[in-house]
């Protein structure tokens, strides 16, 4: 699906079937999955790969990799549209054996290098900047520079040298950089496992955990899906319309996640048209009691906390300060150009009660029409997703509570995220 502007690129990386607490871990049968997004040597593949995701510079080796495998299917498929018009639907299919995979191009757009660090440190962002820097630990601050200034995803001692070659899946425009200042590689992946990573000595070397941690996965995931046989069809076209290439009633789980946008939102496509038109997409319950849409509201919790007035309202406030105070202790002297009050208030949203708000945002677009109209319901509780993955999950007193606020006020995320997980509604006759 063609997701729409304002994106994080750097999405989130989740498991969307969870078949133990769904069909269950012995299910055999295919599943169809429906996402809003060849090379022998698996080492050389798994790096290739990690760089061209997350590296504003690749290495000469990357490059050969891309023209000598990757290169020549897109090349024939060039050739092969060279003369439709414009506007036309493209498509075209590789297979590998058992596996596939198809994509459908509808209109594109376009993405650039030589503005980088115009955006990653641009002076006019220079307080926003060093605002986020303050709530970073002091080895933590080294390793976010570092990336900031080079874009490239490496352990912190190791040698940039060899990459010289500009990213091409970035650098796509010559005066614009894509990606905005705050995107980062650690919002896609959990911060308690990527810490949990084993690098030796560098326990601090943020970045290089991360390195090692999607290695890891990447080298996963390929050896997994060797073993399967699978197709992929990729439709570049606006997600509203994907109801025109795919066959109603066809696929176990439906993800509208921070993987590719957030449509959901109020602001982008709304709750209301998202799952009108993409219920109608998921297996029926005769068919698959366990099929899933899951949606994802990144905004709903802090738009309906403004949209109440709470944000100057004095009870609100105390309270929220009261509960932050145990996680930063006040201060008798300070005033609000203080970084410590800075980061004080940062901490808010983190203690905010968040099911009061998002109830408020349900009520207010009609969740119960909703689900009447589009013939779903919301599961009373999620099989899949952590309803509120970046909220904090220990109480103050607990063992690790504190370590937990620190990494959650660290992160660029809003915290308030919330993933709802919907399923088709049994027509009685």
């Amino acid at each position: 699906m063609k997701p729409l502007e304002g994106r994080n690129i750097f999405g989130e990386a989740i498991d969307v079937l969870v078949l133990k607490n769904n069909e269950g871990a012995e299910y055999a049968n295919d599943l169809k999955l429906l996402f809003a997004v060849a090379v022998e040597d698996t080492a050389a593949a798994v790096d290739c790969v990690l760089h061209v995701w997350y590296s504003a510079q690749i290495t000469k080796a990357h490059i050969e990799l891309l023209d000598t495998t990757v290169r020549p299917l897109i090349q024939e498929m060039c050739d092969k549209i060279i003369d439709k018009t414009e506007g036309q639907l493209l498509a075209k299919t590789w297979s590998w054996g058992d596996r596939t995979i198809r994509i459908v191009l509808g209109p594109t757009s376009h993405g650039a290098h030589d503005l980088r660090l115009t955006v990653t440190l641009a002076p006019e962002r220079k307080d926003h900047l060093e605002r986020h820097l303050f709530t970073l630990s002091p080895t933590r601050r080294l390793c976010f520079l570092k990336f900031r200034q080079d874009g490239i995803l490496l352990p912190f001692s190791y040698s940039r040298s060899q990459y010289t070659i500009s990213n091409p899946s970035f650098f796509q425009r010559s005066d614009a950089w894509p990606l905005k200042d705050l995107a980062d590689p650690l919002n896609g992946w959990a911060f308690k496992d990527v810490m949990g990573t084993f690098v030796g000595a560098l326990i601090n070397d943020v970045y290089g955990k991360l390195y090692f941690y999607v290695k890891d996965v990447f080298t996963s995931f390929r050896s997994r899906i060797q073993t399967l046989e699978d197709s992929f069809n990729l439709f570049l076209v606006d997600a509203r319309s994907i109801t025109e290439y795919v066959s109603p009633g066809s696929f176990a789980r439906i993800e509208i996640g921070r993987s590719v946008s957030n449509i959901c939102d109020g602001l982008y496509v709304g709750p209301a048209p998202t799952i009108a038109i993409l219920t109608s997409l998921l297996q029926e319950p005769a068919v698959n009691s366990h099929a899933t849409i899951i949606t994802l509201l990144m905004n709903a919790v802090e738009e309906e906390f403004r949209r109440s007035g709470d944000d100057y309202n004095m009870e609100v406030m105390k309270k929220e300060s009261t509960l932050v105070s145990k996680y930063l202790p006040a201060r008798p002297y300070f005033d609000k150009n203080d970084p410590y009050f800075l980061m004080f208030a940062f901490a808010k949203p983190l203690v905010r009660d968040v099911e009061r708000y998002l109830g408020k945002y349900m009520k207010r677009e009609q969740a119960s029409l909703i689900m009447q109209v589009a013939g779903a319901r919301v599961k009373l509780r999620n099989t899949i997703m952590d309803k509120w993955p970046c909220c904090l999950k220990l109480r103050p007193e607990q063992p690790g509570a504190q370590e937990e606020f620190n990494a959650a006020l660290a992160s660029t995320l809003n915290e308030t995220e919330v993933y709802h997980e919907w399923q088709r509604v049994e027509v009685t006759t």
